[in-house]
């Protein structure tokens, strides 16, 4: 089990997606990459469910965008519960994705892999 943050769940879906979308990950490792990334889905849903009925509390509607101006009296308190939301530490019941360990064979750019460090280790 993963200890990390709703934030950093959060933040992995654009990486993760990347990944997912590689066609040259040797099947060993891209099944690893599957099925993390079958429990990864259904934890992002819950944080974002979340997130949008926070938004839905404090934001207004326009042209069936939901925001939050930043001139709003509500703006403060929406960013600390969204911040308080994002921040709690989660225990995330998935495998950790195991990717090829030598230089070459280096499948994610390093913004990807910063953020998807709490969720990857290499292979010797």
């Amino acid at each position: 089990m993963l200890k990390t943050t709703n934030r950093a769940i959060f933040q992995a879906k654009d990486a993760l997606q990347r990944l997912l979308n590689r066609t040259d990950i040797p099947a060993k490792y891209a099944i690893n990459v599957l099925r993390f990334a079958k429990k990864y889905n259904t934890e992002y849903e819950t944080i974002d469910t979340q997130r949008l009925t926070i938004f839905r509390k404090y934001g207004e509607e326009k042209d069936k965008v939901i925001t939050v101006p930043t001139d709003s009296p509500n703006y403060e308190t929406f960013l600390k519960e969204v911040n308080e939301l994002l921040d709690a530490e989660c225990k995330f019941d998935a495998p950790i994705i195991v990717l090829p360990g030598n230089i070459d064979a280096l499948i994610l750019s390093l913004d990807d892999l910063i953020v998807l460090e709490p969720f990857v280790k290499f292979a010797d």
